[in-house]
């Protein structure tokens, strides 16, 4: 960076710039698999970095909203918007 005063007399220096801005990122805990007729629970959990962020549901191509039931085909599937 140069500075230059009324009467043309110049100083320089340097300046340094970091900008840091952390990404989203999520974790999900819970079972893989599930018995036939029963029920599983898990949990997740979202750091929405410094721009923040949308959250939905992909499913077979669909995005679903949080809290909104998914028919599977083999069951129903919802992620919560509590992280349960």
């Amino acid at each position: 960076m140069v500075a230059t005063d009324l009467d043309g007399d110049e100083a320089s220096g340097s300046v340094s710039l970091s900008v840091s801005d952390d990404v989203p990122s999520v974790s999900v805990a819970g079972p893989a698999t599930v018995v036939e007729g029963e029920r599983i629970n898990g949990s997740w959990s979202l750091v929405a970095g410094a721009d923040g962020a949308s959250t939905q549901v992909l499913f077979d191509g669909q995005a679903y909203d949080l809290d909104e039931a998914i028919d599977t085909g083999k069951g129903t599937l919802t992620v919560k918007g509590d992280g349960t």
